[in-house]
């Protein structure tokens, strides 16, 4: 019978009358990008999911652990079973029937479930058995990037993308940009900018008020660099020294405000939002000293 269902999906994902429409979703958080989609206003409901994921920069799915199921729709993964589709039945979950480690990541050249750790794969499920309760909107999976990757999206045209409980293909909307997945922000909260020496001395403990203003400003370089913090406002100073080029950003910057004009987020050293004579100070304290281009010292 699970041989009759793989064939089933398989005519299903190779079917060539667009019918409906649905848009795929990437969500992200932290280092776990989650993979949803979208079927509002579509007649019928999406069984069969079928694109590519390409990351690069780094990061990678490093194991099939790193793959989360989120509900009960969408676990029949046909390429993990390619070779063997009783491999569905042998030491599957009683109570879900998905064989544990089973995963939807597979080929994008070929039949059959990808290697690990995995950067440029297609993700290709499932479900059969239970298409009249499938929601209009819902999660495919969840991939956890062991790094930082820029993750981008595109049409597997092996497989036939997404088709409905009809079998009839779908219509589908990718993410049209990419996401940056993986790792921690270079500025996050209760992050520590320290530094003890010979007439330095900074101390700095960053707030959830100072990344939203990051973010705000469109995440400037110069924030994460504890030179910074230090007056190396003109981080481009090759001898990385406190000295007239940063009291002069600070001179054009003065007094003002996020959002305002003549405001430099590199000028605003200690992340307040505005430059003004605390950010003078660290200039003064730190006159003619080599601090350094960005971390570390």
């Amino acid at each position: 019978m699970k041989k009759v269902v793989c064939l089933i999906a398989v005519l299903a994902l190779t079917a060539g009358v667009y019918a409906q429409n649905v848009t795929i979703t990437a969500d992200v958080a932290g280092d776990t990008l989650t993979l949803g989609y979208d079927a509002t206003g579509s007649a019928a409901m999406p069984v069969g999911f079928s694109f590519i994921v390409t990351a690069t920069g780094g990061g990678a799915v490093a194991a099939a652990t790193d793959v989360g199921l989120a509900d009960s729709f969408f676990d029949v993964f046909i390429d993990y079973a390619a070779d063997d589709p009783a491999a569905y039945q042998a030491g599957a979950d009683p109570t879900t029937g998905v064989l544990a480690g089973a995963h939807p990541l597979a080929l994008t050249d070929a039949a059959g479930a990808a290697a690990f750790p995995a950067t440029v794969f297609a993700v290709s499920a499932a479900e059969l058995a239970n298409v009249a309760t499938i929601p209009a909107v819902g999660t495919i999976c969840t991939l956890k990037f062991d790094g930082n990757a820029t993750v981008c999206f595109s049409e597997d045209t092996l497989r036939g993308g997404v088709v409905d409980a009809t079998g009839a293909a779908m219509t589908v909307t990718l993410p049209a940009d990419c996401v940056e997945v993986g790792g921690q922000e270079c500025l996050y909260v209760d992050q520590v900018f320290s530094y003890a020496g010979p007439g330095l001395a900074i101390n700095l403990t960053v707030t959830q008020a100072m990344v939203d203003r990051w973010v705000t400003l469109g995440k400037p370089d110069c924030w994460c660099c504890l030179a910074q913090k230090a007056g190396n406002i003109v981080t481009t100073n090759l001898n990385a020294t406190v000295n007239s080029a940063d009291l002069n950003a600070i001179r054009l910057a003065w007094l003002k405000n996020v959002g305002q004009a003549g405001y430099n987020a590199c000028a605003d050293v200690n992340l307040s939002g505005g430059v003004n004579s605390a950010d003078l100070n660290v200039i003064r304290t730190h006159w003619l000293m080599t601090v350094g281009t960005c971390n570390p010292y």
